[in-house]
């Protein structure tokens, strides 16, 4: 009962300083942009099968879709290096997001 009275007392006045100040409005915004950016790269493994039978993917790529990047491999070939920029860039441009809504 005291973790809800130190709730209410902590989090109620620091929530409407933040909406005071519109920094609820851009931490929103910014995960809003984040999570479209990141939704780009999601794949899951179920949709390895799906691509392999519409001709979308390589059956080469089966390590990739169902294990990941928990793979253990010694080698990096082209996707992976466009992968590592594709990461680069996305972070990028979150930072870049960030800055334009700290402004």
């Amino acid at each position: 009962m005291l973790g809800f009275w130190v709730g209410i007392g902590a989090g109620l006045p620091l929530g409407c300083y933040f909406r005071e100040k519109g920094i609820s409005r851009r931490i929103s915004q910014t995960f809003l942009i984040r999570r479209k950016k990141l939704d780009e790269f999601d794949n899951e493994a179920g949709e390895y099968y799906k691509n392999l039978q519409k001709g979308s993917s390589d059956p080469d790529d089966f390590e990739r879709y169902i294990y990941g990047s928990v793979a253990k491999k010694g080698y990096k070939d082209e996707v992976d290096t466009h992968k590592q920029a594709a990461e680069k860039r996305l972070g990028e441009d979150f930072l870049q997001e960030v800055k334009a809504l700290k402004r």
